[in-house]
């Protein structure tokens, strides 16, 4: 079975989550656009929806709560995870070598985000997380078959 079009669908939702936690932490709809923003909203949809399809098989297709909220919090690690790899990377690059300027304050953010992503903007985004995760299970059941 085929999962590149969920993969690419969830994708889709990553980036648009992207758009959206950026707006959320008060960043410019031109930050959101940026290569570092953009690649952990990508890989971080693309994980959600992996494990969107690996958790829905599990259980039969049926959804659940608990997976919801797993996947919401595959997404946040995942989403936070990548922009700092990128982030440190490019900031090394930039000064020729290791440096530790901003790790603490990226790994700040980590902790902040997973922390009040749960407790404050959850009650936005775990209803988003049910709606992303049909989307993408409704994409791999109608062309896992094809």
């Amino acid at each position: 079975m085929s999962m590149v079009p969920a993969l690419l669908v969830s994708t889709m939702c990553g980036l648009g989550w992207n758009l959206l936690a950026v707006r959320l932490m008060g960043g410019p709809w031109k930050e959101a656009l940026s290569a570092s923003w953009l690649a952990a909203g990508a890989l971080a949809g693309a994980l959600a929806g992996w494990f969107t399809v690996w958790s829905r098989r599990r259980r039969g297709g049926e959804e659940s709560f608990a997976w919801v909220l797993a996947n919401f919090y595959v997404g946040i690690l995942a989403y936070w995870a990548t922009f700092v790899v990128i982030e440190r990377a490019r900031l090394c690059w930039n000064h020729r070598g290791w440096t530790d300027f901003d790790l603490i304050d990226h790994l700040g953010l980590i902790v902040w985000f997973v922390f009040y992503g749960t407790l404050y903007y959850g009650i936005l985004l775990i209803p988003l997380t049910y709606v992303s995760r049909w989307l993408v299970w409704n994409v791999y059941e109608r062309t896992a078959a094809d």
